[in-house]
């Protein structure tokens, strides 16, 4: 309480508490930074350059993060050939079954990619960046979270594709 004559108006006891929106720590991971070095649109279609997994109707590879925390990833189906590619499927697999998914229904043409990122609640078809909402089916909120260490990523599709899985370390 207030007593003016102990000055507690120049004092006061205060309660603070600090909330994180995500309490994690953030790494690099293997999404391409502002600052790192790496011309923006250098020699790809996709607006990081990277190399991605070709995958022809179906293929698995792994995907390895570095921190402690599960990573939120954003999932990238690239149609860099000549003919369409129909109905991709992304999924992280634990013994043997998928966990988290992320599926379009929907057909890609040649030199389009479909985009599904968690972080901006954003998914998409571009180049011209079409909504791809009404076509796009999820298991988790989060689209597609990758445990820490290894993970096992499954594709199937109609066609060829490359497939770019992004996403920032997580450390709690």
């Amino acid at each position: 309480g207030e007593e003016r004559h102990e000055h507690t108006d120049f004092f006061q006891p205060v309660k603070l508490v600090f909330e994180a929106e995500e309490p994690f720590w953030l790494g690099v991971g293997n999404e391409l930074l502002w600052d790192s070095g790496s011309l923006w649109d250098g020699g790809g279609l996709l607006w990081d350059g990277a190399a991605g997994t070709a995958v022809t109707d179906s293929g698995s590879f792994t995907v390895t993060t570095s921190g402690n925390a599960s990573a939120i990833a954003r999932v990238m189906v690239h149609n860099d050939g000549g003919s369409n590619v129909a109905e991709p499927v992304v999924q992280r697999i634990v013994n043997g079954f998928p966990v988290d998914e992320v599926r379009y229904s929907g057909i890609l043409t040649p030199g389009q990619w479909f985009e599904a990122d968690p972080r901006r609640q954003k998914v998409a078809i571009y180049p011209s960046a079409i909504s791809a909402w009404s076509g796009f089916f999820y298991r988790h909120p989060d689209f597609m979270r990758l445990a820490p260490g290894a993970n096992t990523i499954k594709v199937q599709l109609g066609g060829a594709a490359k497939i770019f899985i992004r996403y920032l370390d997580r450390w709690t």
